[in-house]
């Protein structure tokens, strides 16, 4: 199924800095618990262990995580490989209390920063492979290459994925997200007053949702889109991997891939 209609640089009402922090971090913690729950990203786990592999990295530095993101997820299954791997949650916003649960219930893999990161400009004493879940939709078109160019500059390796495919069935089936908050809220973990408070008493949280994940699914890139991205982007020293992966939930999750040349690869 092709894409609804011409990508759309919309607002997403979290994305502001005036909005209420309890409501920005009830967004996060509502769509990490969804997307813990359906295992939405778990198909991509191998294009994360490749990017690890392919660049020695033992380190993950997770961008834009909102609530914790699905690299969360993940966890357990990357120290299953192997015990040495570390991630770090990171965000502009960061989501302190959420993160600090994540990492109790991963001490031995999972760490935070209470400082704000920059996905367009991550400093170089975080070395690793930078991944973005489900949030490059929401960088203009100026700041979504200047994420993409600072790795490539860096030689860092990087990982974009979005469920958020620009379709009408993807719209279709994001819109019941929406409904499931007033059934669902009281089971996200951390279990936070502020998100019982802006969901039934001012629901302001899912109402920002629904326009929120609307406007997600409409700001999404496609395929061709990234490929235009990174079309600039090539030295010969640097790969650039994009394409689809399908999921059992109807989804198809978009993904881009960066990453170095290693030394074999160059021979």
């Amino acid at each position: 199924m092709g894409p609804i209609i011409k990508r759309q640089q919309l607002f997403e009402i979290q994305d502001f800095s005036w909005t209420p922090e309890g409501v920005r971090n009830g967004i996060t913690d509502y769509l990490q618990f969804i997307l813990k729950e359906t295992g939405m990203y778990w198909p991509i786990l191998p294009y994360i262990m490749r990017l690890l592999q392919k660049s020695n990295h033992k380190t993950i530095i997770d961008l834009c995580s909102g609530g914790g993101g699905p690299i969360v997820t993940m966890a357990e299954g990357l120290n299953a490989v192997d015990k040495k791997y570390q991630i770090i949650l990171t965000d502009l916003y960061p989501n302190t209390l959420s993160f600090h649960y994540h990492q109790k219930s991963h001490p031995e893999i999972i760490s935070y920063s209470k400082d704000a990161i920059d996905a367009t400009n991550v400093p170089r004493e975080m070395p690793g492979v930078r991944t973005l879940f489900t949030s490059f939709h929401h960088f203009n078109d100026i700041d979504a290459k200047s994420i993409l160019k600072d790795a490539y500059k860096k030689k860092t390796p990087i990982g974009i994925f979005e469920f958020t495919d620009r379709t009408l069935l993807t719209f279709l089936l994001c819109l019941p997200s929406f409904l499931g908050m007033f059934f669902l809220m009281p089971l996200v973990r951390p279990f936070k007053w502020s998100n019982i408070f802006w969901t039934y008493i001012i629901p302001l949280i899912p109402l920002i949702t629904l326009w929120d994940i609307s406007a997600s699914v409409l700001r999404t890139r496609n395929v061709q889109e990234l490929k235009d991205m990174v079309a600039d982007l090539n030295n010969g020293q640097y790969i650039w991997e994009i394409g689809k992966i399908p999921t059992s939930l109807k989804f198809n999750i978009i993904y881009l891939l960066g990453y170095p040349k290693s030394n074999l690869e160059n021979k």
